[in-house]
């Protein structure tokens, strides 16, 4: 299916090593960091958002102080460990590097970079593990409480996350379809963190504000975008069927804040999924740090953390 895609080329090498050496500024915090901690550390390239995520697990599944050099996106992470390959001179100092899979085309990307197994970092959020864990160590709501709330409200989350994916599942796929066109400034897809409401806005135990949108729609919001064709869409919606943790990663997360959002919501009357008499004040902009340690290491994450390289 991925071959019948247009590939995306943005990842050349010689063309990320061209910009690296015109856009020095992240080698120069590396530089900056080796003269501080030497070949003792581990030096972590990450796109930015995920600095509170990956280094850390790196110092401790190594043993070692590991330091975040944050490189403001996906391509600049790329680039860097280009350019620092092409400089023997510094074989000597250990570095990882950690991007999005998103929805690119990862292929031919360096095996000296790890790429997550699904959409991005935040969709191993979304995890009815990591959900139970947060409902019994923030809500209160024992696996074995004899009311059952605890697997009444899992049993809510996984029914509430299959219907959020029905909502914007036409959008990931249409989004998908046009980044294997190939899109940049000039088409204006610039998205936000939560998903386009005037198409479907998402609310626990309530199908949708809005009747079922059309590609018609989407594409009126963005008019510069390539445009794409019915098979095209239906590729990408087969590639998500698969694996419900390649939807775009924000969306998962919106879903997960207005889910905690919904038993907060419940703690203050009805109880019936909640045991406690207050809610949990969540911050969305910082639930990557704020719930981090209840996401598990995956498998993959942690051989590449070991040998630097992903398999």
């Amino acid at each position: 299916m991925e071959s019948e895609m247009r590939k995306n080329d943005r990842f050349s090498p010689d063309l990320l090593l061209a910009e690296a050496e015109c856009e020095p500024t992240y080698f120069m915090d590396f530089n900056h960091q080796i003269i501080s901690y030497g070949a003792e550390a581990i030096y972590c390239f990450v796109e930015n958002y995920d600095l509170c995520f990956y280094p850390h697990r790196v110092a401790d599944i190594m043993g070692k102080c590991a330091r975040g050099i944050p490189c403001d996106g996906k391509k600049n992470v790329i680039s860097m460990c280009e350019y620092i390959a092409s400089k023997p001179e510094y074989n000597k100092y250990l570095t990882r590097y950690f991007v999005d899979a998103d929805f690119d085309d990862n292929s031919t990307l360096n095996k000296r970079i790890y790429v997550t197994p699904c959409y991005s970092i935040e969709n191993l959020y979304v995890d009815q593990t990591v959900v139970s864990d947060i409902l019994e160590n923030e809500y209160k709501i024992r696996r074995n409480d004899s009311s059952g709330k605890h697997q009444k409200t899992i049993n809510l989350f996984n029914s509430e996350l299959s219907a959020f994916h029905s909502g914007v599942l036409l959008f990931n796929a249409w989004y998908r379809a046009i980044k294997h066109k190939g899109i940049d400034s000039s088409n204006e897809v610039n998205l936000k963190d939560s998903f386009p409401s005037v198409l479907f806005n998402y609310q626990v135990m309530k199908a949708s504000n809005k009747d079922a949108y059309s590609i018609s729609e989407i594409e009126a919001l963005y008019p510069k975008a390539p445009k794409t064709s019915k098979a095209e869409i239906e590729l990408s919606k087969e590639y998500l069927f698969k694996d419900p943790k390649r939807f775009r990663g924000k969306y998962e997360m919106q879903f997960l804040y207005i889910f905690f959002q919904f038993l907060n919501e419940d703690s203050k009357n009805a109880h019936q999924y909640t045991v406690l008499n207050r809610g949990i004040n969540w911050d969305r902009k910082r639930m990557i740090s704020t719930l981090e340690h209840y996401v598990q290491t995956p498998l993959d994450m942690r051989n590449y953390i070991l040998t630097g390289e992903r398999k």
